[in-house]
């Protein structure tokens, strides 16, 4: 449901694109993108600003599936935005955006250390700290 989430608001995207913002690897969307072709809810086309690419975006018969579980969940979201004035909404969209940027800023943090965390997989202790493919005990040390 996240991708097609993606979809809708996008139009259209690359699988990398969809990889990175679903949180997915490049070969689960692969697989996921299959099935989903398989059953009519996404297109792949030829990316024609990039030969090496495809993009791809949900069908129509994709989209009424999903309409009726997003349309409630919208409607739950208007009824509760309507309980805020503008200056409130305007606070939790900027605590929300400086959390995002945050969270990002983080994110590329740690990819600059995940190579400290590899070199404790072998070790059988129950894993401390948890990613999508593999489970790391962190030890702390401090190489940049």
């Amino acid at each position: 449901m996240q991708l097609f989430e993606i979809l809708e608001v996008a139009g259209e995207v690359t699988p990398t694109q969809l990889a990175k913002q679903s949180g997915l690897t490049t070969g689960g969307v692969t697989a996921v993108l299959a099935r989903l072709e398989s059953a009519r809810l996404i297109q792949r086309e030829p990316n024609p600003r990039d030969r090496r690419s495809i993009l791809v975006r949900a069908t129509p018969e994709g989209l009424a599936l999903l309409r009726p579980i997003y349309g409630k969940m919208n409607e739950d979201l208007e009824h509760q935005l309507a309980l805020y004035n503008v200056k409130n909404l305007d606070v939790l969209i900027r605590f929300f955006r400086t959390g995002q940027q945050d969270s990002r800023q983080t994110d590329a943090h740690l990819e600059r250390f995940s190579f400290v965390a590899a070199i404790s997989r072998s070790d059988r202790r129950p894993p401390l700290f948890r990613t999508q493919t593999r489970s790391w005990r962190i030890k702390v040390i401090c190489t940049t």
